[in-house]
């Protein structure tokens, strides 16, 4: 695979969220990957995932524009690829955290609670490679972490992890499901840790990251791998001053799955990367065909 599409989330201060779409090449070696400049999609919204046939799904309120589909829910929601599927953790409130995930069968028009736990913490939902299915991690606070893996058609719950040393803030599946990164809620690195045998690893550098060595508390978060599961992109974010005003900054790495190289894939001053969003293998052959 060579030519990717990345769907972006800015935050642009005054402007709220933003919706933007990156085109990224993809070389020999990461030192030889390009990407062109972001491009404005919708102003007022946040980034979600793909569609089918290449749609870029957001997050928000407002007239539809072709070439998009816009979700009017809340940050956390997940749809699956064909739009059938709408998963939402609930309550959706900053408090009480959510404890229960609500599935809508937009088909049939039938809701149901897929996942209930009173004193657990819903705290991710992913849309499974295949784009059919949901992943999602929850917590027992300061016990232990799990991630469960639903299907619809089959209607089960599969728990892949329970653990104590599992204390993830959000997640990205590998597409081959043989593991997930994750960014840990003690440090806010991220992380590989494999669903077989073999340890975990760190992903992220902050070494290499120039806020790391500038600004205190700089934090990790969407992490995103490519479809064929070569790269991993994640953002950063602290908290600096633009002249009078507390604002957030950030920027979004790109590392090789395959080495220990590093590199910041520049947005020209757009924005603070919030949230990376990339195509599934389904969604991605589909859009190397039509074009």
């Amino acid at each position: 695979m060579r030519n990717l599409s990345l769907l972006l989330t800015l935050d642009q201060q005054e402007d709220d969220y933003s919706t933007y779409l990156l085109d990224y090449q993809i070389g020999r070696s990461l030192g030889r990957d390009r990407w062109g400049s972001p491009r404005l999609l919708a102003r007022q919204s946040s980034a979600c995932g793909w569609q089918a046939d290449g749609i870029p799904l957001l997050l928000g309120r407002g007239p539809a524009r072709p070439g998009l589909e816009l979700l009017p829910a809340r940050q956390g929601a997940r749809l699956s690829i064909d739009g059938r599927w709408l998963w939402k953790p609930h309550p959706q409130a900053p408090w009480p955290a959510p404890h229960r995930i609500v599935q809508l069968d937009r088909h049939r028009r039938r809701r149901e609670v897929i996942w209930k736990r009173e004193g657990w913490e819903v705290l991710d939902l992913q849309v499974d490679p295949n784009g059919q299915g949901l992943y999602f991690a929850v917590r027992l606070p300061e016990e232990r972490g799990q991630l469960w893996h639903w299907c619809p058609r089959r209607r089960s719950n599969v728990l892949l992890i329970d653990s104590a040393d599992f204390p993830p803030i959000e997640f990205a599946v590998h597409p081959k499901e043989a593991g997930l990164a994750f960014v840990d809620q003690s440090d806010d690195q991220v992380y590989y840790r494999p669903f077989g045998v073999g340890g975990i690893r760190r992903l992220s550098q902050p070494d290499r990251e120039q806020e790391s060595q500038d600004a205190p508390g700089v934090y990790r978060c969407s992490p995103a791998f490519t479809p064929d599961g070569s790269r991993l992109f994640y953002c950063t974010a602290f908290l600096g001053m633009e002249g009078a005003h507390l604002c957030n900054s950030g920027n979004l790495y790109v590392t090789s799955m395959l080495g220990s190289k590093l590199r910041e894939v520049g947005l020209e001053e757009e924005g603070c990367p919030v949230n990376v969003c990339l195509p599934s293998w389904p969604v991605y052959l589909g859009m190397a065909i039509a074009s």
